[in-house]
C-alpha cells in the first residue's frame, strides 16, 4: 500500500516536470516536438507482488521539417551494464529503414552518471 502512494506521488510529479518542460519548449510551426515520460516497477521474479524498484524516463526529440529521414522507420534494443550504484554503461544497436529499404545499422555506447 504504501509503495503504491510512493509509485502515484512519484507518477505525479513526472508528469508535472513533462508537462512544464513540454509547455517552455517553442519552435518553428513547420517543426515538431515531443516529450515523453515512462515509469517502470521492477518487480522480484519469485514475487510478482514484492516491488524491487522503480525508475522514471523523461525524454524528448525535436524533428526538423526538412524532408530528410522520411519514412524512416527504426528498431532498436540495448544492454546497460551497472558498474556501481552511481555509473552506468549502455550500449544499443539500431536498424534503419528508408522507404522500405534497409538503410543503416548502427552502433551506441554511452555512460550515464548518478548524483
Amino acid at each position: 500500500m504504501m509503495a503504491s502512494k510512493r509509485l502515484l506521488t512519484a507518477a505525479t510529479i513526472a508528469c508535472a516536470v513533462a508537462t512544464a518542460f513540454a509547455g517552455s519548449m517553442h519552435g518553428a510551426s513547420a517543426d515538431n516536438n515531443t516529450i515523453g515520460v515512462q515509469i517502470t516497477s521492477d518487480r522480484e521474479p519469485s514475487n510478482f507482488a514484492d516491488p524491487k524498484n522503480t525508475t522514471f524516463e523523461l525524454n524528448g526529440a525535436h524533428t526538423v521539417n526538412s524532408g530528410w529521414n522520411f519514412n524512416t522507420p527504426q528498431v532498436a534494443t540495448g544492454v546497460s551494464f551497472k558498474l556501481d550504484e552511481q555509473r552506468t554503461i549502455t550500449t544499443k544497436i539500431m536498424r534503419n529503414w528508408r522507404d522500405g529499404s534497409p538503410s543503416s545499422t548502427g552502433v551506441a555506447v554511452g555512460f550515464k552518471q548518478g548524483f
